[in-house]
């Protein structure tokens, strides 16, 4: 049996005592070569019986936690006989509910407690806009989500990352609040007197209302890292760069050791207090994927192939991350690279990239369905990249487990989906974001006439993967047509109602070009829906 150099917090480790003997050999088995597929590094020296070392290991590098047994109960758990997962069910809950008084939850916003007290007072002394600005990764949003969730009255959240025009904003806006939007154009003077319409009642109740809008730079000439100079009744606050002493915290949590000073010191210099970096260096130390010196290494090796590669930038047949344009610099953008590089397995490697797929946050499900695998395996790698700093969990207390990526992550894995050992893994998973989200749209389609305020608050609850879908059908190796009257008109209508008038000429004038003459009533679709 192997051994796990480990010191854990004696009632975690009796979970693990008393779960293991609840495993017959073959379970036990499943368990730990599910764990081998899926992490790989050290957990490829275990033996297949060695359940408790696995847990154990599972602990030391940080998938499992007194707060985080997502991966405990809902994979390793339904890997048991029937028989025996009532008990495992109850030894969890009987751990969970002794923990409650010892633990506390794990604090995720190191040295941004002055920060959320002085936006929160902004807000509460009547500030209209605030806007958050400050370097990619550096935690906007985080703590906009922070002063949200302690807000005292109501607040909504606006994700406008994929919003492409205004109209996708009001929409969204619209549909947020549970309004109906009028089919065609909707103008700015409407849904100013719709929202108040909405908000009155509870301004009236002495409810203050609060608006999160993020991922807004798009809209902002591109000043997410800079002052709005030109808005009215607009107050800026810089998010800025962790000092010091937060980020060594950050990056030397529980679990990690054999980090002296002067790699410490090095390694926060290259994040220079961004905490998605330092959450990313701090996985690949936990999880001994490379020793501080090798990852240090690591960092600077890829610093000049960054550089080399920016000089020849217009030879280069792959499109290189613009890495000044997110903000980063050099070193930054490096140890993202090792954040993906590094990752144990080439199974999480690919889920990384595929996953940047998405835009916006995604459920268990809907991550098996693209990936090409069964749910429990999504699971798996969706924890284990969670464990890894490349996507995190957006609703912790949700009925849903849902996830998401950065977005200066997302970008990242965007460009490097054309390497060989990524393309074909991503353009498979492709092809089945594609069909699944088609799949959803002709449903919604068939509800425009019948139940056309269900058919705008479907399509509204995902548009960014909806009009991607849309860009995606548009490509030569997706694009087709709908072969029969009915399925066209319902598409038609799905577009016409959903889509801006740029998209549905886009899409009209490229299915007119696939028409052809027939000889008897006129023009004829010469193409068919594969879908």
């Amino acid at each position: 049996m192997a051994e796990v150099g480990i010191e854990s917090a004696p009632g975690l480790q009796q979970l693990f005592r008393d779960l293991s003997p609840k495993f017959n050999p073959t379970e036990t088995e499943n368990v730990v070569q599910s764990m081998k597929r899926n992490y790989g590094g050290k957990f490829n020296l275990l033996d297949n019986q060695d359940l408790l070392p696995c847990l154990q290991l599972l602990h030391k590098h940080g998938h499992v936690s007194d707060n985080k047994l997502t991966l405990i109960e809902q994979f390793v758990a339904p890997k048991s006989n029937k028989e025996s997962q009532e008990s495992i069910k109850e030894t969890i809950e009987s751990f969970k509910v002794s923990r409650q008084a010892q633990v506390g939850p794990e604090k995720e916003l190191q040295g941004r407690h002055d920060d959320i007290k002085k936006i929160t007072k902004k807000l509460e002394k009547g500030q209209m806009v605030l806007n958050l600005f400050g370097l990619a990764g550096v935690g906007k949003t985080t703590i906009a989500n922070a002063v949200s969730s302690e807000w005292q009255g109501k607040y909504f959240v606006f994700d406008l990352r994929e919003a492409k025009d205004m109209r996708a904003i009001y929409l969204n806006i619209m549909n947020s609040l549970e309004l109906t939007a009028p089919i065609g154009y909707v103008d700015l003077d409407y849904v100013v007197t719709r929202i108040h319409e909405k908000i009155q009642p509870l301004k009236s109740e002495g409810q203050s209302v609060l608006f999160l809008l993020d991922n807004v730079e798009q809209f902002t000439a591109g000043q997410e890292r800079t002052q709005l100079q030109d808005a009215n009744n607009v107050d800026n606050f810089e998010v800025k760069s962790l000092e010091s002493s937060f980020s060594e915290k950050i990056l030397l949590s529980k679990g990690i050791s054999n980090v002296n000073t002067h790699q410490k010191d090095k390694l926060i210099g290259i994040s220079k207090g961004i905490p998605l970096v330092l959450k990313g260096l701090a996985a690949i130390l936990r999880q001994e994927r490379k020793s501080a010196d090798d990852l240090i290494t690591g960092v600077h090796k890829g610093q000049a192939v960054t550089l080399k590669k920016s000089k020849s930038e217009e030879d280069a047949k792959e499109k290189t991350f613009n890495f000044q344009e997110e903000g980063v610099d050099i070193g930054q953008l490096s140890a993202i690279r090792e954040m993906f590089d590094s990752l144990p397995t080439d199974r999480l490697k690919m889920s990384a990239v595929s996953i940047s797929l998405f835009c916006g946050p995604f459920s268990v499900s809907t991550a098996a369905k693209v990936l090409g695998i069964s749910q429990s395996e999504a699971l798996a790698q969706l924890e284990g990249l969670v464990t890894s700093a490349i996507v995190f969990v957006v609703y912790e207390e949700a009925k849903e487990r849902m996830y998401d990526i950065h977005p200066l992550l997302r970008k990242y894995a965007n460009s490097i989906k054309d390497d060989a050992k990524f393309l074909t893994a991503y353009m498979e998973a492709k092809g089945r974001f594609h069909e699944h989200f088609m799949s959803k749209m002709e449903k919604i389609a068939k509800l425009v006439e019948p139940d056309y305020v269900r058919a705008s608050r479907l399509f509204e609850s995902d548009r960014a993967n909806y009009e991607f879908t849309f860009d995606i059908s548009l490509q030569p190796e997706y694009f087709s047509i709908p072969g029969e009257f009915h399925e066209r008109a319902l598409i038609a209508s799905l577009f016409n109602a959903m889509l801006s008038k740029n998209k549905q000429i886009k899409l009209f004038h490229l299915w007119a070009e696939m028409c052809e003459d027939d000889g008897k009533s006129g023009r004829r679709l010469a193409v068919y829906c594969n879908y």
